[in-house]
């Protein structure tokens, strides 16, 4: 939103979370953040505090602006202000209508017992006929497994770009019996807890896709601590949404249900130098949703929602990526051996070597999944990459099955 320097600038959100920190090389930090989940965390120079406090909503930003330039060592300009200003506001940190657009969409959706699609009509069709025709058509590019396998990796890239490895990972299940499919997938844009269930069933164009909410009450029982029931990380996520519309195509007349898990990032134990199965909450986790799927005698098929590695300049890299695929290949080759192996560990170790430099977004699903599922047998299915060459950027993902 663009502001008018001689009208009022909209206050700071009175409920946000405001503090200072130091960091290690002894810079003083402010950081804002919205425990709501309204609006985005940022860290800000401690200089910007007394800015933020004028933010009071009666002051403009020229009396901002002058009131600042009276004490601060280097003064700003009244343009600055308002380009800062509609970056928060863009974050949803001000009192504005920005704010209050986006706190009524959140609140729709917290209050809502349905998921909406999000990708039909850009990452696959919108329409039933089409999306179902285009799903054959991804299908038809492999063939049907005998024997089905219990568990699969799957991408989440759009489905237009990654046919033939989702048609390696669900031709692989696709003539399994199962009536539960346990999900692990990618939160790519939300943090907050470890896992984040949901308790909404998933509309897609092939209709209703419904979430076993007792079996989620039962695992949540089940572990000795809380997991978060705020589920606002689901409603822009795609990767759970992207494999429900192959599972609905290839079981259209079957009553199955879901358990879908957001798996969030898995930095803080390669900063501590762990293994995710040494702490104590991932060992919970995995062994609440093993146990109780176990004993609710549903013939389950586990599913990781996890594309492999993310480079070049897109994602923040300093290089093209057209000049590293074959470095690439050769890396993820190594991570697929570790994945066909069942050793969960050893994909993570070698991730966290790396301080994961690849942005590999499948570490935490595929890892929760293989902790849980504890299969003994894999078997590699596909791989390839996406070389986004216009934006010298690429993707790469890959196809396990378990058994």
């Amino acid at each position: 939103m663009k502001f008018q320097h001689h009208l009022p600038a909209p206050a700071l959100r009175r409920d946000l979370e405001i503090f200072t920190y130091t960091t290690e090389s002894g810079e003083e930090k402010l950081y804002l953040q919205c425990s709501k989940g309204y609006g985005q965390a940022v860290n800000l120079p401690i200089y910007i505090t007394s800015i933020i406090e004028l933010l009071d909503g009666k002051s403009t930003i020229d009396e901002i602006t002058n009131h600042y330039n009276l004490s601060a060592a280097t003064s700003i300009n009244s343009y600055s202000l308002a380009h800062f200003l509609s970056d928060l506001d863009e974050m949803c940190l001000l009192e504005s209508e920005t704010f209050y657009t986006a706190k009524k969409i959140i609140d729709e959706f917290r209050a809502s017992t349905v998921r909406e699609a999000i990708c039909a009509g850009n990452a696959y069709p919108d329409s039933p006929e089409e999306l179902s025709a285009f799903l054959t058509s991804i299908m038809n590019l492999s063939e049907p497994h005998q024997i089905p396998a219990n568990g699969i990796i799957a991408p989440h890239i759009d489905l237009r770009l990654g046919g033939s490895v989702y048609a390696a990972a669900y031709q692989a299940i696709s003539t399994s019996d199962a009536d539960l499919f346990v999900i692990f997938a990618t939160s790519h844009y939300a943090n907050y807890d470890l896992i984040i269930p949901t308790n909404k069933d998933f509309q897609t164009p092939l209709g209703l896709v419904k979430t076993d909410r007792e079996l989620l009450d039962t695992i949540r029982k089940e572990l000795p601590f809380e997991v978060t029931m705020d589920d606002i990380a689901h409603r822009l996520e795609h990767s759970i949404e992207l494999e429900l519309v192959f599972l609905q195509h290839c079981f259209p007349e079957r009553n199955f249900t879901i358990l879908p898990l957001l798996v969030t990032s898995f930095e803080s134990f390669i900063s501590a130098g762990i293994l995710p199965s040494q702490n104590e909450k991932v060992a919970q986790i995995t062994d609440a949703i093993r146990k109780v799927v176990e004993q609710s005698g549903r013939k389950a098929v586990y599913i990781s929602s996890g594309d492999l590695a993310h480079i070049g300049r897109k994602f923040g890299d300093s290089y093209d990526a057209e000049n590293m695929l074959e470095t690439l290949a050769s890396v993820d080759s190594e991570l697929l051996e570790q994945l066909q192996a069942c050793n969960q560990d050893g994909f993570y170790s070698q991730i966290a070597a790396a301080q994961d430099k690849w942005k590999i977004c499948g570490l935490p699903p595929n890892y929760m999944m293989l902790e849980t599922m504890q299969p003994q047998e894999g078997k590699y299915l596909a791989y390839e990459q996406w070389n986004e060459s216009e934006r010298q950027s690429a993707v790469s993902f890959g196809a396990v099955a378990y058994y």
